[in-house]
């Protein structure tokens, strides 16, 4: 569990893309949410650490992970699954819109595919 602290902390603090990097900082958010702040960093895994069961995202939404710091919270894909999973007793509530809501995941870890490229 320390090593995947360890992993999600390099993943928030990563900079080597400055195409990635510059998108990031640009991108405009949904009307919900204030257009001058959100995370605007990489974003890192989610939910229990010592899951057995992890789901992949493709990759954090403009609008979603990008704003709140945390995968499938607040955009359409995080409002199915959250309500899913909190439907099978695996969430302790049905919604994901913000780092702060509350939201517990029981024997679930949620992240994104990560990729590389060299240009």
């Amino acid at each position: 569990m320390k090593d995947l602290k360890i992993l999600n902390e390099t993943i928030c603090n990563c900079v080597k893309c400055p195409r990635l990097v510059e998108f990031r900082k640009n991108v405009k958010a949904r009307k919900t949410l204030n257009e001058n702040s959100g995370w605007r960093k990489p974003v890192p895994g989610y939910g229990d650490l010592g899951a057995e069961t992890f789901i992949i995202g493709l990759a954090p939404s403009a609008s979603g992970g990008n704003m709140t710091g945390r995968i499938f919270t607040n955009d359409a894909s995080g409002d199915f699954l959250m309500r899913a999973l909190y439907l099978e007793n695996m969430a302790n509530q049905p919604t994901s819109v913000s780092l702060n809501d509350g939201l517990e995941l029981y024997n679930i870890y949620m992240s994104a595919a990560l990729t590389y490229s060299h240009g």
